[in-house]
């Protein structure tokens, strides 16, 4: 008899973005031109592959709504954006995943947010806590598969930086 299903789960770091908001502060911080590229770029190769997720959940910081939105765009419609505050800098591995856990929309799910906070995840997913960080790159990419959203529970399946997705384009 075959377990229970399982759900995908991708975590994007954000695109480059402006060293500076001009006025602003940190969280105000945008996407450069070359942040644009590599949102557009993630969400053609996610849509090439096959992976189409239903929601993504986005940290309030411009620099990660701009990324999911674009990635958005580029994946086709019928892509829900929803910002979450659990994903501002500084979030926790067991805050997040306690989040999922209560998630009731369809499966697949993207989060976009910050680093060190999605490498931290990303380390407790694979290993459970007190597994050591696996950092993403700007607009950098992992994919896992979901047995449950907690430390341990996942299985890493793709661990993309953002030249390897550039590369892969159809």
């Amino acid at each position: 008899m075959p377990g229970p299903p399982t759900a995908l789960l991708l975590i994007i770091r954000h695109a480059a973005a402006e060293d500076t908001a001009e006025g602003g502060t940190d969280l105000e911080r945008g996407l450069t031109g070359k942040g644009q590229r590599q949102a557009a770029d993630l969400g053609r190769f996610l849509r090439h592959h096959g992976i189409l997720p239903q929601a993504i959940l986005t940290s309030p910081a411009v620099r990660a709504r701009q990324t999911a939105e674009i990635v958005a765009q580029n994946l086709g419609a019928g892509v829900q954006v929803l910002h979450e505050e659990m994903l501002l800098p500084g979030a926790r591995p067991e805050t997040i995943l306690a989040h999922l856990g209560r998630w009731q929309g369809s499966w697949p799910v993207a989060l976009v947010g910050h680093e060190p906070d999605l490498g931290a995840l990303a380390g407790v997913l694979a290993g459970g806590p007190g597994s050591h960080p696996m950092p993403l790159k700007k607009s950098g990419l992992a994919l896992f598969e979901l047995e449950r959203c907690a430390a341990g529970g996942g299985r890493l399946l793709w661990f993309l930086p953002p030249k390897l997705v550039r590369r892969f384009q159809a």
